[in-house]
């Protein structure tokens, strides 16, 4: 199964009183940690406060430091009897998600800046997961220390083992299955010298709840002129 997403850091102007009176407070008052106690995986021990379920050390039997199919097939088993799956909690009226328009990495045309982030670019990322319930999988390792491993496309480089797990809080309790969610990539997930443009994460954030899909890189656009602000707004290095 592929899915893919878009990366555009263009810059509109004229839009940045929206990323003041919007994007201040939730920038000046960053919102803390909820840790949770959890049970732990086999091998761990007695329960324990932790900030997300640490499941590879229980279930990584060959060693190699990430799950494979039939490890995480008994990493979710262990899931569903002991801690339960987290369902999203679903704030407002969704309509039934729908398939958007299918395209392929041959229709896309390469992008050759060096800067990943170059304003004014558009990239395409394409992830294909071997598995066809890659979604539910993702959906229950969410919060967990767990990545499904895919196949990422850009600008027509193929990398391979690229790992990738829903991220967010809000963003994800609050959208449900087969809309868009944020997902957090690591090039390096099983092949540790993989980069891309010299980025070994990056974070492709779904703009829940923002439908300009530009606040925040606005907001950031604007601060860097009067205060210390992160460079870019989706890389993860």
């Amino acid at each position: 199964m592929a899915i893919s997403f878009f990366a555009n850091s263009y810059v509109a102007m004229i839009a940045m009183i929206m990323a003041i009176f919007f994007c201040v407070p939730s920038i000046c008052a960053a919102s803390p940690k909820i840790l949770q106690s959890v049970e732990a995986a086999p091998g761990q021990g007695t329960d324990r406060i932790v900030r997300e379920r640490q499941l590879v050390i229980g279930f990584d039997k060959n060693g190699d430091g990430w799950l494979n199919s039939e490890e995480r097939l008994a990493a979710r088993g262990y899931l569903e009897s002991h801690i339960g799956i987290q369902q999203p909690q679903r704030f407002g009226k969704f309509a039934s998600a729908s398939p958007g328009v299918k395209i392929s990495p041959e229709e896309i045309e390469p992008v050759h800046d060096p800067d990943l982030f170059a304003p004014g670019s558009f990239r395409t990322f394409f992830l294909d997961f071997a598995e066809a319930d890659w979604e539910q999988q993702l959906a229950e390792f969410h919060g967990s220390d767990v990545d499904i491993p895919a196949t990422m496309i850009v600008d027509g480089i193929r990398f391979l083992e690229v790992g990738a797990h829903f991220r967010g809080h809000n963003s994800f309790l609050a959208v449900p299955e087969g809309w868009k969610r944020g997902l957090a990539l690591s090039l390096d997930f099983a092949n540790h010298d993989q980069r891309l443009l010299g980025y070994r994460g990056l974070h492709l954030l779904n703009a829940y709840p923002d439908h300009s899909f530009i606040r925040g890189t606005l907001f950031l656009e604007l601060a860097r002129q009067y205060i210390p602000a992160p460079n870019r707004i989706t890389s993860g290095s």
